[in-house]
C-alpha cells in the first residue's frame, strides 16, 4: 500500500516544488534588494538602471532558461511516476 499511495502523493508535491521554484526565480528581484543581498536579481536591477539593455536581456533569457530547464525536469519525474504519461 505504501508503494501505490507514495506513488500518487508525490505527484501532487512535485506539481507544488515546481511552482513554488517559479515563484522563487519570480521574487529573486525584490528578495535580494530586501535583504540587500548580491546577486542575479540585483545585477539585473542594476543594469536596468544603468540602462545596460544588452545585460538584463541576457539576465531574463538566464532566468527563463533555468526555469524551462526545471519544467522540463519534473514533467520528466513526472512522467516517470505517474504511469498514465508517456512521452512519445
Amino acid at each position: 500500500m505504501n508503494r501505490y499511495v507514495l506513488r500518487n502523493s508525490s505527484l501532487l508535491i512535485i506539481t507544488v516544488l515546481g511552482n513554488e521554484f517559479g515563484f522563487l526565480i519570480g521574487g529573486l528581484v525584490i528578495t535580494e534588494q530586501v535583504f540587500n543581498l548580491n546577486g542575479i536579481g540585483a545585477f539585473l536591477l542594476q543594469s536596468v538602471e544603468n540602462a545596460d539593455y544588452i545585460v538584463a536581456q541576457n539576465l531574463v533569457m538566464l532566468l527563463a532558461l533555468i526555469f524551462a530547464t526545471i519544467n522540463i525536469i519534473i514533467d520528466l519525474i513526472f512522467a516517470y511516476l505517474d504511469l498514465r504519461v508517456r512521452f512519445n
